[in-house]
């Protein structure tokens, strides 16, 4: 479920100056400019630069907290995902998934059935559905991600207990 805390609005200036911006705000695809694609590790961040990786994923939880706000019976995932690109834009911020490996959405937006990466689509939500959204915001060469799953007025205690669960085992 979604975090009742809400997240603040990035302020642009927060992330230092000084901080390398690794691919900037464009929908290239991400590159870290201190590895090869044959290198897979985890480079140990700075101060700075785990300030930036921070305003990323503010941003993230922000836009994350404004879309799940919107998903209610009638609006379609393709609404959704053109809302989460018009707030990733106000921050300064671009998708990190429209165009990565060719996917065609800001968000990906699953039903129900569609367990996991749906592409957003004129599919109007309805009352009982589960909606799961999962997006990343690129922003000064960090990448912040988030995922959520709401139900829509949902009352069958089954679909209520399988969803509490699955959030009991991703937080364990």
């Amino acid at each position: 479920m979604a975090s009742s805390k809400r997240a603040e609005f990035a302020d642009v200036d927060n992330c230092p100056r000084g901080v390398e911006r690794i691919g900037g705000a464009t929908h290239e695809p991400f590159k870290s400019s201190r590895q090869s694609n044959s290198q897979r590790m985890i480079i140990i961040k700075n101060a700075d630069e785990l300030k930036c990786m921070r305003e990323s994923g503010r941003i993230a939880a922000s836009v994350r907290d404004a879309v799940v706000d919107r998903i209610t019976p009638g609006v379609t995932t393709l609404e959704l995902s053109e809302y989460a690109g018009e707030l990733i834009e106000k921050h300064g911020a671009v998708s990190a998934f429209l165009g990565y490996h060719g996917y065609p959405g800001i968000i990906c937006s699953s039903v129900n059935e569609v367990v996991v990466h749906g592409i957003p689509n004129d599919r109007r939500i309805e009352v009982g559905d589960i909606v799961s959204v999962d997006f990343g915001v690129q922003y000064n060469g960090f990448i912040g991600d988030t995922a959520t799953t709401v139900m829509v007025g949902v009352t069958d205690p089954e679909i209520i207990r399988l969803v509490a669960v699955t959030e009991l085992a991703l937080e364990k």
